[in-house]
């Protein structure tokens, strides 16, 4: 009450908790988790990873699909710099760069599924390998 006293627009939701016990159900957040990976199995490959790490965050290892794109399609390096931050400077001559540029048109069409499809919006850091990804999402993520 003394918080929608500070605060009068605070709306509280309360959450199922588990046979009348104390203890927080995660019912629904496993299954909202359940649902999101299921959109991201949709945008991997069969040579490509996806790994749980938890409730809300997963780590998606694209480099096979990157590989096939580039060969396939012209990167589209001005594009990647619509819709995501990036940190430095990307070489159009390094297959590395041109890996994280098609790493970042995938995710975008995966941040798009999700917002349409659940209404959730996501955040992900693109990078080299997992520590760099996680350093760059909690820095960058809004």
């Amino acid at each position: 009450e003394e918080a929608k006293k500070m605060c009068p627009n605070l709306r509280l939701v309360h959450v199922e908790l588990l046979d009348g016990a104390k203890k927080v159900s995660l019912r629904r957040y496993r299954e909202a988790s359940y649902k999101v990976l299921q959109i991201f199995s949709r945008f991997i490959g069969k040579e490509d990873v996806l790994g749980k790490a938890g409730l809300d965050e997963a780590y998606l290892d694209l480099t096979a699909s990157c590989n096939e794109l580039m060969s396939q399609e012209e990167t589209s390096f001005e594009d990647v710099a619509k819709y995501s931050f990036v940190v430095g400077t990307i070489d159009r001559a390094s297959p590395h760069d041109q890996i994280l540029v098609h790493a970042a048109s995938i995710v975008k069409r995966i941040r798009g599924a999700v917002m349409k499809e659940l209404g959730y919006s996501i955040s992900a850091g693109i990078a080299s390998n997992k520590l760099l990804a996680k350093v760059k999402y909690l820095c960058f993520h809004v």
